[in-house]
Order: C-alpha cells, then structure tokens, then sequence
C-alpha cells in the first residue's frame, strides 16, 4: 500500500508478487462484474494479468468432473471456479482463484 498500510484483503499463503496483486485485483473486478450483472456467483482463473478462463455458478459436466477429481454435489461457487478452470485447464495450472461469493 503507497502509506505502508496492510493490503485491503488476506494473503492465506505464501509472498504475491506484483503479477499476483494485479492478478487478484483484475480478477476481483472482473467476478464482481459478471455476478453483479448477472446475478450468479462468478468465478475467474487469473493467470500472468490474463484471465485463463470465467464462469458462472451452473452444472458441472462429466468430463470437468472427471478432470478435477470432483465427486458429489459442489456448491454454486465451487461450480462456478470448475467450470472457469475448465476453459483451460493448461493455462489454468498455478493460478490465481478469484471468487465473486464465498
């Protein structure tokens, strides 16, 4: 922060980098957006500045299913970051979850 001030949300593991703070301000921005607009929760998978991929809360299907190791029923947020991983999968690989709902 420019006064030297705790970050304006929780680090739960690890240092970011400069790339990962920008990563999770796009890709708070960019979920908050989509559910607020579209009135479902709304996940992103943000890597390197970019999103890898954004989804909305809905049905998981079979093959992300089986990609994922998910097994049994997935709440609307866990739905929603599946299904932005799922956009792609490889470039998705390390990256950063932004989620619009916890």
């Amino acid at each position: 922060m420019p006064d030297g001030g705790p970050l304006p949300f929780s680090v739960l593991n690890g240092t970011p980098s400069v790339v990962n703070l920008l990563d999770a301000l796009q890709g708070w921005q960019l979920v908050r957006a989509a559910s607020d607009a579209l009135g479902a929760p709304a996940a992103a998978s943000m890597k390197h500045v970019s999103p890898a991929g954004a989804a909305l809360a809905g049905d998981v299907d079979a093959t992300a299913r089986a990609t994922f190791a998910l097994d049994g029923p997935l709440s609307a947020v866990a739905s929603a970051y599946a299904r932005a991983r799922d956009c792609d999968p490889r470039s998705s690989y390390g990256d950063l979850a932004a989620l619009s709902h916890l």
